[in-house]
């Protein structure tokens, strides 16, 4: 929350914050997945794509970072209690001058950059956080023998899945998508090892994506499954078999979801994992 000693002021961290910024991620847990991972990568800490609130006595008070791929994502230091200077926040992210299209933060904060952009927002809602802290938690009944890392064959068929994503669950039509950049995305995807997918080559029914990963955890994305499929399981089993595969090596893996969408909601329910926190999405129009 923004509160303290003093008016509330921003500006890029600096090395002598590194402690309170890491505090602050790791308070937010699921949430702060995503900045934590950036903190750990080489040059990650330097301040370059983040913008602190520190209140009159120095102490941080929210943090916002700035991804490549065009996320903002602002952790506050009590996420159950409401920001009072949110207008003060928006103003600064805007004036932070990098290129943002969908964040995730406390209501408060994005409801403000929201009414600063004064565009039509095409999702705006609150999301929520299920996470496995360890691999004890995966239900051993949705283990697949059959999922695997996509291949080259499988691109045609996931440019449609990531199309058919962005219409039913952002609200983005496919006219609206640029083919390239998208076929550009997925093969980088799948050259990474980044997706993974049930079916057999070219003909994958169900995936899901690897965004963040690092030190602090893995954030799963994506997870389509094909409109014939749908009603077996397969999205369960998916997220719990690779779930399975990747704990061992990282400290949790989880996911957000819309709170409304209760049938994902209990795809990843039966999965195994646990709700691990909410938080706001705003995607820019």
């Amino acid at each position: 929350m923004l509160t303290g000693t003093g008016p509330i002021h921003a500006r890029r961290p600096t090395a002598d914050d590194l402690v309170q910024t890491r505090e602050r991620v790791a308070a937010a847990g699921a949430h702060g997945v995503y900045v934590r991972n950036a903190l750990a990568e080489p040059g990650g800490d330097d301040g370059d794509d983040l913008l602190g609130f520190f209140d009159g006595d120095g102490t941080m008070q929210s943090l916002a970072w700035f991804g490549a791929r065009g996320n903002l994502v602002v952790v506050s230091r009590d996420p159950e209690r409401p920001e009072p200077e949110p207008e003060d926040c928006a103003r600064a992210v805007f004036g932070h001058g990098a290129q943002w299209r969908i964040a995730l933060g406390p209501r408060s904060i994005l409801d403000a950059l929201r009414r600063r952009d004064g565009r039509t927002a095409l999702v705006d809602r609150q999301q929520v956080y299920y996470a496995f802290d360890r691999s004890d938690g995966i239900a051993s009944d949705r283990l697949r023998d059959d999922v695997r890392l996509a291949q080259r064959a499988d691109v045609r068929a996931l440019v449609r899945a990531a199309l058919d994503l962005n219409e039913s669950d952002l609200h983005v039509p496919a006219w609206r998508v640029h083919r390239g950049w998208l076929r550009d995305s997925v093969r980088r995807r799948v050259r990474e090892q980044r997706t993974w997918v049930i079916g057999p080559p070219g003909e994958p029914v169900c995936k899901l994506d690897i965004g963040s990963r690092g030190p602090a955890g893995v954030v799963i994305e994506g997870v389509h499954t094909a409109l014939d499929a749908r009603g077996r399981g397969l999205a369960s089993g998916l997220v719990a078999s690779v779930a399975q595969r990747l704990l061992p090596r990282t400290e949790t893996v989880c996911l957000h979801v819309a709170a409304e969408n209760r049938p994902a909601r209990r795809a990843y329910e039966a999965a195994g994992m646990l709700a691990a926190g909410e938080c706001r999405l705003l995607l820019r129009g």
